[in-house]
């Protein structure tokens, strides 16, 4: 337990993200005295760190299906490259 502790801390309640309902922000303490950064700026850039935090990227059922699609094209591309060779060489 801390005693004498004291933090400033953002809460957004409605985040509007897919991933998070809330978030919590701890301010530093510069912040707070030594730079006097106003409220406002404070919580468009939380704002700004949890848009861009955002899961991006593939669905993962999309992705499995991406790669064994691609080893699928390899296998059958490697029989057609084989299948090449031997009539080149072999016939």
């Amino acid at each position: 337990m801390l005693r004498g502790c004291q933090k400033k801390v953002i809460h957004l309640k409605d985040t509007k993200s897919k991933m998070f309902d809330e978030a919590y922000f701890i301010v530093r303490e510069q912040a707070t005295t030594k730079e006097n950064v106003p409220l406002r700026s404070m919580v468009k850039e939380a704002n700004r760190i949890l848009a861009e935090n955002e899961m991006r990227g593939r669905h993962p059922l999309r992705a499995k299906r991406w790669f064994w699609g691609m080893m699928i094209l390899s296998f059958f591309s490697g029989i057609l490259f084989w299948w090449l060779c031997y009539a080149l060489f072999f016939m």
